[in-house]
């Protein structure tokens, strides 16, 4: 009888273990592949629980012919995402990653199957509070500059005009302040081409300095229209086409590691502020931390459609043009790389991708 239970129990070990080593080879096989992921709407986003997007779909429709594989797909930020891939932890990459150099020296990619385009994104303010901004930019550091200059020239010319005028035209640049007044009040007219005429140099170097003072003015007053036009503007946090530059001078959030990212320190932005998702980023924006974020247009207006938009304004503007790409790990086989990329390939020559692009709003952007 002990040795009928001794014969069951070993039994039943043995059964177990077999169990585990099965267990064992389906997950850790040469057939298990294993699938990273973050959340970037509307290629790649869980909805009730469930994967969903334009990425997901795409990869439901090629991955038939690979059956005879085990998926493990695993959710990670995309500064993990990018690392797993580039290390090699995880084989492929469901969420697009685009093409750059750096990470192409570090993992492969599959043809492109969709092109995009950078956008800014602001919080648009109230009437009053643009009425705020632009009252509060004549307190700005840039037009107090501007005046400051405007006026130091306007005086330097002056006394340069009363200093030869003071003994020989007494009754219009006469002596003391009075004259040193006189002589400001008449680089102010002759600056603006105003011309009352009721005050105006006899002597030769009066004359002289008025001469370079005229064509001075003439180029001096343009650039200094531009220059408080400018300082005036800055601030009132509006994108339009012609407003990059300014858009340059936010403090600008956008994704860690994203190609957006890289893209905006190697064009010299240098007020840069990351996050690690995109739903940090735009708290970010909305608790004020930044003044703008910058990032893919399709995940920027698949986002604003279950907001209030009009509380955002998008650029018009477009920046930082990205092919989106499956990556692949430099480990993964060669040879289910090309079949996927060929399998791609087929899929977006379809009518089917037309219409699931159509579906998200993105055919013709």
């Amino acid at each position: 009888m002990n040795k009928l239970i001794t014969l069951l129990i070993a039994l039943l070990s043995l059964q177990a273990v077999s169990a585990q080593q099965i267990d064992s080879d389906i997950l850790k096989g040469k057939d298990t592949i294993i699938i990273g992921y973050n959340i970037d709407p509307p290629f790649c986003f869980l909805e009730n629980g469930k994967l969903e997007g334009i990425s997901v779909r795409l990869w439901h429709k090629i991955n038939k012919s690979l059956n005879d594989h085990v998926y493990i797909y695993e959710q990670r930020t995309l500064e993990h995402l990018l690392e797993g891939v580039g290390n090699g932890e995880i084989d492929m990459s469901l969420s697009p990653l685009t093409i750059t150099s750096d990470r192409h020296a570090v993992m492969d990619f599959s043809v492109p199957y969709y092109i995009s385009e950078c956008k800014g994104l602001i919080k648009s303010k109230s009437q009053g509070g643009r009425l705020i901004d632009y009252l509060n930019s004549f307190f700005s550091f840039n037009f107090l500059k501007v005046i400051g200059t405007l006026l130091f020239l306007l005086t330097l010319f002056g006394v340069l005009v009363w200093f030869f005028e003071r003994h020989k035209n007494k009754d219009e640049f006469g002596p003391g302040w009075h004259g040193v007044f006189n002589s400001i009040w008449w680089s102010a007219v002759t600056m603006t081409t105003v011309g009352y005429g009721d005050k105006s140099p006899k002597t030769v170097g009066g004359r002289f300095v008025g001469l370079i003072w005229m064509f001075t003015a003439i180029v001096l007053i343009s650039g200094i229209t531009a220059s408080i036009a400018s300082s005036l503007t800055v601030h009132k946090l509006r994108i339009s086409d012609d407003s990059f530059d300014t858009f340059k001078n936010y403090k600008i959030g956008t994704v860690k590691k994203s190609a957006t990212e890289s893209w905006l320190v190697n064009h010299y932005f240098n007020k840069v502020s990351s996050y690690q998702t995109f739903s940090e980023l735009m708290e970010g924006l909305n608790n004020d931390e930044i003044q703008a974020l910058a990032y893919d247009e399709p995940l920027i207006r698949f986002t604003l459609k279950d907001l209030d938009d009009s509380k955002y304004e998008v650029s018009k503007f477009s920046f930082n043009t990205s092919m989106y790409a499956m990556a692949f790990s430099k480990q993964f086989d060669a040879a289910l790389k090309n079949e996927i990329s060929q399998d791609i390939i087929d899929y977006i020559e379809s009518n089917d991708w037309r219409l699931l692009l159509a579906n998200y709003d993105l055919l013709y952007r």
